[in-house]
């Protein structure tokens, strides 16, 4: 959307004009330009130098803060790319208590990068870390490249979406998965990291999902 709005720096005469621009969940103002008065009211005289003034600062601004949006928006993670690289992660952290995660990891039974399709078993834990259920995540191409479509237990009537929020490709993941009628914000991590996680995922994971929850426990939590 556009609007006019003022600005305390312009003069009385001036009018700027912003678009706001949506990237995934955050929002930048983006200013196109700065209008004279003769823009939105009846013309009035002016010369010149300062006609050439108000291109001048519509360009300057437009490019100044389509360079910082542009920065800050940083590459989407690509979801197929991701489950390529984790085969059998485990869970760290995840933003709510609404489902007993403890101990959880998964393991890749199935991919097919050419069809955009894999299979994920979780292995649901109890309290002392032996496996309680299994569950599978039949998952293919999502609608965007950051996105896949899952099924759970071969339920083909009801599609989830699961948002891939960050990643580095080698050690971790934050994605939100809905699951058990919740949405869960969570951190997967590759098993040679879990019990030292680095910090780039831990500062991704506070930006993403804010509560950390933790879901393993070096004493409890062994490989599967």
């Amino acid at each position: 959307m556009k609007k006019s709005v003022g600005d305390p720096t312009l003069q009385p005469h001036h009018a700027m004009i912003v678009s706001t621009v949506r990237n995934n969940d955050d929002y930048a103002v983006l200013v196109v330009g700065v209008l004279p008065d003769r823009a939105r009211t009846p013309r009035r005289p002016s010369s010149n130098k300062m006609g050439l003034w108000h291109v001048c600062t519509c360009v300057l601004l437009a490019v100044l803060i389509g360079v910082v949006i542009a920065a800050n928006r940083g590459e989407r993670t690509d979801a197929f790319r991701v489950i390529e690289a984790f085969s059998r992660p485990v869970s760290i952290f995840k933003d709510s208590n609404n489902s007993p995660f403890k101990c959880l990891s998964a393991t890749r039974t199935r991919f097919d990068p050419q069809a955009k399709e894999a299979t994920y078993i979780w292995h649901l834990k109890d309290d002392h870390g032996k496996v309680k259920q299994n569950v599978s995540f039949d998952v293919e191409k999502g609608k965007e490249i950051d996105q896949v479509t899952f099924y759970v237990d071969d339920d083909r009537t009801h599609p989830f979406t699961a948002y891939c929020n960050y990643t580095d490709y080698q050690n971790c993941i934050v994605v939100i998965v809905p699951y058990s009628g919740h949405n869960h914000c969570m951190m997967w991590l590759q098993r040679r990291v879990a019990h030292n996680v680095p910090q780039n995922c831990l500062d991704k994971y506070e930006e993403k999902c804010g509560v950390k929850i933790p879901t393993f426990d070096s004493d409890l939590c062994k490989d599967d």
